[in-house]
């Protein structure tokens, strides 16, 4: 690895420039992986099928593979020996994604949780914002996570049951990053019932929600069923997230301190986001995006 600047931190709190440095640092670093595939003649939006290609069987063979450490050692800054070898689609948001396309499925988002068709039997949790989801993936992954898995079934260890969450967003590096289990409710939850009394209380709609992901939480972490989250996400992992999104941020912003307390007493390490909260963190996501475009 390569290192151009070094950057002290700023113990007064002022880290602007410290941001700055570091996301010039990464624009850097995008350039130089362009300018690399560029070097080798290869198309970024050729790569997915760039191997099966008669460039590649052909000029990218006498060219490039039969000088590879030519082009590894003095030619190329960044990409891998392997990469060189056999060039494939780099799973980057950056390389892959136009910000046209994460700013319609923002926009998108916000219209659906504000204005839709009255909920029914027809108009459910599935057919609305499930299949928003399934249609617009990168609201839920973002650059956070590779993949998700859509109401994969777990089954518990000598056992007939199965947890089933709506969604396991899936990482690249399960080592070091959660992989989240993702549980999609209605916005129009109520959070609270007697929000005027001394003790106000969660909705027993709202309870059943959390105690179905804390199921989850429950299968999750217990070691007898690493063997099937191995099978069913691909690899074996301890680290996780579990998530729920639903309700509007108006009423948990109206009992904070409540709703703190209670998630924090009973429902420990589940985290309840809005509907505004999870569009907000896109809008985060989105402002990056534009930052750090090249």
């Amino acid at each position: 690895m390569q290192f151009n600047s070094i950057v002290r931190k700023n113990t007064s709190g002022n880290h602007d420039y410290f941001i700055q440095e570091c996301e010039r640092a990464i624009r850097t670093w995008r350039k130089e992986v362009i300018n690399d595939i560029d070097l080798l003649g290869v198309k970024i939006e050729n790569l997915k099928y760039f191997y099966l290609s008669r460039q590649f069987k052909t000029d990218y063979t006498q060219i490039v593979i039969r000088n590879l450490d030519n082009y590894f050692v003095y030619k190329t800054k960044i990409l891998s020996r392997e990469f060189i070898t056999c060039p494939k689609t780099l799973q980057y948001d950056w390389l892959i994604l136009k910000k046209e396309f994460i700013e319609k499925a923002i926009d998108d988002f916000n219209l659906l949780y504000k204005s839709h068709v009255r909920y029914d039997r027809k108009n459910n949790e599935r057919t609305i914002l499930q299949k928003f989801f399934n249609a617009n993936k990168i609201i839920l992954l973002r650059d956070v996570y590779a993949d998700l898995l859509y109401e994969k079934n777990l089954y518990v260890t000598n056992s007939k049951e199965s947890e089933e969450c709506d969604y396991i967003l899936r990482t690249e590096y399960p080592d070091h990053l959660n992989t989240t289990f993702f549980e999609v409710k209605r916005e129009d939850v109520k959070f609270f019932v007697n929000k005027n009394r001394k003790r106000p209380s969660f909705n027993k709609k709202f309870m059943d929600n959390l105690d179905q992901i804390w199921q989850y939480k429950k299968f999750a972490q217990n070691p007898f069923n690493a063997n099937e989250i191995k099978d069913k996400i691909g690899y074996a992992t301890n680290n996780f997230n579990f998530v729920m999104v639903a309700g509007r941020l108006e009423e948990k912003e109206e009992m904070k301190e409540i709703f703190e307390e209670k998630m924090k007493d009973h429902y420990k390490e589940i985290i309840v986001q809005t509907f505004e909260e999870l569009s907000q963190i896109n809008v985060n996501y989105f402002d990056k995006f534009k930052r750090l475009q090249i």
